[in-house]
């Protein structure tokens, strides 16, 4: 009892004790919530766990110094969101579907890269898609034409055909910058 009276003179030394213990509930807590082969899963980075991030972006709480503004990740679902989707019956077999993704972008700089995940679902033909860019300008920029199977990502700044219709430009300042 001495000791705790004692402890209670010095107030860092019971805010150090605090923190002790908070650390220690949480080493006993966290085995608990998430079971070690799913921390060993997320800590190695395995399937699809860091795809919808880019790989040398910054922290989102970089935005917080005065005076930075940088870009962070935006995800669009059309999964979630069914507003998002369109679909006209073309005819039997042929149904075209639109997605319209609008993104508001009030950053100050450009992204690293913007993917596009597309998982498909069909009975005989594979689906055709064919990405197109509307900048707010009026500008349409034909992205890529592409049959999709199953689960696959596009990646806009690796897209070469891209790169050889505007040269010297990177991707990115294409889509987002000024014309």
């Amino acid at each position: 009892m001495q000791t705790l009276r004692l402890l209670l003179r010095y107030p860092s030394a019971a805010f150090g004790m605090v923190i002790i213990a908070m650390l220690v509930a949480l080493a006993i807590y966290a085995p608990i919530a998430l079971p070690y082969s799913e921390a060993i899963r997320l800590w190695r980075g395995g399937e699809g766990v860091w795809q919808e991030s880019p790989k040398n972006a910054r922290p989102s709480w970089y935005n917080y110094f005065p005076g930075v503004n940088l870009p962070e990740t935006i995800i669009l679902n059309s999964q979630t969101d069914p507003a998002l989707k369109q679909r006209t019956q073309l005819s039997d077999s042929l149904t075209d579907v639109l997605f319209t993704f609008n993104i508001d972008y009030t950053y100050d700089g450009f992204p690293q890269e913007v993917a596009i995940f597309f998982t498909s679902v069909y009975k005989e033909k594979r689906p055709h898609v064919t990405l197109t860019w509307h900048t707010p300008d009026g500008r349409k920029i034909q992205l890529d034409d592409l049959t999709v199977q199953g689960s696959e990502t596009y990646y806009v700044a690796q897209d070469t055909r891209l790169a050889r219709s505007f040269p010297g430009q990177p991707a990115m300042e294409v889509l987002f910058g000024d014309p």
